[in-house]
């Protein structure tokens, strides 16, 4: 038994080992516009479950770049990549729902990928998730959104806090700070120190999937 677990072992290390390595190849294809082959190399990894090709061969269906340009199928991918735990999925997941691209329109469900997002710690899906809560939503369906100012405030604040892009982490502050100005000193101080706080979750402790809404 130990010889058979030793041995499962390192067939899944080596499989592991190549479908990176077809990975890195077929990114490589793929930044070089060689679209034939990053297919050739990241549709079988997409249709193992690999999230990250799925990213990628979405972001081919969705400019038609080597593929007759298909919306349906790119929101295919990047859902199955957003439930897969990959951050960047969940906010065009988001987007898609919210623009009722490839898919029919879902304000409620698009915010829960965003929430998601932002609760990963991915830096555009906390600012959509914080610019929501702005505004809140009046939906066709019924499901409206109430707006949240605190936690609009909260999320901008750690998107500002996570973001590489200057102009990103300068939009979040400034939007941040004018929302501290109709915000109670305290509920400040509380959402400070929750950003200080913040660590990104991942897996079960994300919760359910989002899900399609259910009209009243």
């Amino acid at each position: 038994m130990k010889k058979l677990l030793l041995a499962i072992t390192v067939l899944l290390a080596l499989t592991t080992q190549a479908a990176l390595a077809d990975f890195a190849t077929g990114k490589t294809a793929y930044d070089r516009k060689d679209w034939p082959r990053a297919i050739m190399l990241l549709r079988p990894l997409a249709e193992q479950g690999d999230p990250a090709a799925q990213v990628l061969l979405g972001n081919m269906y969705v400019h038609g770049y080597g593929v007759k340009r298909d919306p349906a199928e790119a929101y295919g991918l990047y859902r199955r990549a957003a439930i897969g735990g990959n951050a960047e999925a969940m906010v065009v997941t988001g987007a898609m729902l919210q623009e009722g691209i490839g898919i029919t329109a879902d304000v409620h469900q698009a915010l829960g990928w965003y929430r998601r997002a932002a609760e990963s710690g991915h830096p555009a899906g906390a600012m959509f998730y914080g610019l929501y809560l702005i505004r809140g939503s009046n939906s066709r369906d019924g499901n409206n959104i109430l707006p949240n100012h605190a936690d609009a405030y909260k999320w901008l604040r750690l998107s500002a806090k996570a973001s590489k892009d200057e102009k990103s982490r300068e939009a979040a502050t400034t939007i941040a700070d004018e929302l501290a100005k109709s915000l109670d000193r305290d509920i400040i101080a509380k959402a400070d120190a929750e950003v200080a706080d913040f660590k990104p979750l991942s897996g079960d402790a994300l919760g359910p999937i989002p899900a399609p809404t259910t009209t009243p």
